[in-house]
């Protein structure tokens, strides 16, 4: 899922209003990111075959290179992820958005 800056403003350093949206295999997923400094406020939510609640406040992050590192070590994060069993396969941010790709095992063994 992409999320794009919501202004006019150029690119630089991540800050304000992200926001997107991806469907796929029959889920759509929406995603909200208030980015402030080296913390963001992180909104994901799901409908269709893919049931997903991610509400956490103040998330530290840092970038290195155009990778965004530290979400996954959010107590709160961790708890929405886990719960629904998603992992994190890449968070990066180049100029003007966030690219997040999300994964979840659908067969286990």
């Amino acid at each position: 899922m992409v999320l794009k800056h919501q202004s006019l403003l150029g690119a630089g350093a991540p800050a304000g209003a992200y926001k997107g949206e991806s469907s796929s295999f029959g889920t759509t997923l929406k995603g909200e990111f208030d980015v402030s400094g080296s913390s963001m406020d992180i909104h994901l939510s799901s409908t269709g075959a893919l049931a997903l609640t991610v509400d956490c406040s103040g998330v530290s992050f840092s970038l290195s290179g155009s990778n965004v590192e530290g979400i996954t070590n959010d107590g709160c994060i961790k708890s929405a992820l886990d719960t629904n069993g998603i992992s994190v396969k890449s968070f990066t941010y180049s100029g003007d958005s966030f690219t997040v790709t999300l994964g979840k095992s659908i067969i286990q063994f």
